[in-house]
């Protein structure tokens, strides 16, 4: 084992001697141009955290949207506060704009996410969504939904005990390019994890790697992800 060992360090040590940084780009200064006018077409693209006052404080440069593309944005909140419920008019707001979103959960009922989700949508209490489908009426106004939500919002519950960040990944990864295949190239504009502090991390299978490290690695992933 020891001599394994040594081969191993010795062949790092080679690779980290020979290992070369010319492939990586170097930051053009005089394309100023095309970079300011492809900041402009991210501004305008921008997705909406769903309340006015947070997308002007966020991002002031950005006319109806304040969360960018390859951002990463973490909500945080004690338990029961309503982070899932910001998440529901996030992608209410969003879906209604016509940009696809890819919604994934880690704990709660599906049925629950999916009430929540429709009460956002309808901009009603869960009272009056009760309330509403009982009636042809009711039943109308959620048809009408119906095609944002089918089309603009995919829905996988993943409240599974032992789920890894890299499973995780890989499903999005996945999901991803199956919506770019149907969609002549199209992807998803936002993905929405309700809550990756669920997850954990294949490396961390042997109970040797503390929790703040499996948080901290999960969200890196999300931002390379990103």
């Amino acid at each position: 084992q020891a001599e394994e060992a040594y081969r191993i360090m010795e062949d790092m040590s080679k690779d980290l001697q020979t290992a070369s940084f010319n492939d990586d780009p170097k930051v053009d200064w005089s394309d100023f141009q095309n970079q300011f006018e492809e900041q402009e077409a991210e501004y305008h693209d921008a997705l909406t955290w769903g309340v006015d006052i947070f997308d002007r404080k966020l991002t002031p440069a950005a006319q109806k949207g304040s969360l960018l593309k390859g951002d990463t944005t973490v909500l945080i909140a004690p338990t029961n506060i309503g982070k899932t419920t910001v998440c529901a008019t996030i992608i209410r707001h969003n879906i209604l704009r016509c940009k696809p979103i890819l919604l994934l959960t880690h704990e709660g009922t599906t049925a629950d996410i999916r009430t929540k989700v429709w009460c956002s949508v309808l901009r009603v209490t869960r009272q009056e969504l009760l309330a509403l489908y009982k009636t042809e009426e009711g039943r109308e106004i959620m048809r009408k939904m119906l095609p944002f939500l089918m089309n603009y919002l995919d829905y996988v519950p993943l409240p599974r005990a032992g789920m890894t960040v890299e499973r995780v990944v890989a499903l999005v990864r996945r999901l991803q390019d199956e919506r770019r295949a149907k969609s002549g190239g199209v992807g998803y504009s936002m993905l929405v994890d309700d809550y990756p502090a669920c997850l954990t991390t294949d490396m961390a299978a042997k109970g040797n790697m503390a929790t703040r490290n499996i948080h901290s690695y999960v969200y890196d992933q999300f931002v390379d992800l990103g």
